[in-house]
């Protein structure tokens, strides 16, 4: 049976325990590297499913003459309040 990839938060969650791992100093040369490894190919995915998700959105939006119109999700442009 393959194996079932983690969800996004179990993801999430991961990515936090190498960074508090990694914070500690307390972990040896070869176990930082390996941490460090998982940690990218985390931050990898993890920004692919938050693209992915991002080009599913899209936002309504009422034009000029008071009609909703669907608009594409941009975040810089949630982020700033901006449409």
């Amino acid at each position: 049976m393959p194996k079932k990839k983690p969800d996004f938060q179990q993801s999430l969650t991961r990515l936090e325990e190498i960074a508090s791992s990694m914070e500690g100093h307390a972990t040896s040369l070869e176990d930082a590297m390996a941490l460090y490894k998982e940690g990218i190919e985390l931050s990898m995915v993890l920004g692919k499913r938050l693209q992915d998700a991002e080009q599913e959105v899209a936002l309504l939006h009422k034009n000029a003459q008071g009609l909703f119109e669907e608009q594409p999700f941009s975040l810089h442009c949630a982020i700033n309040g901006e449409t």
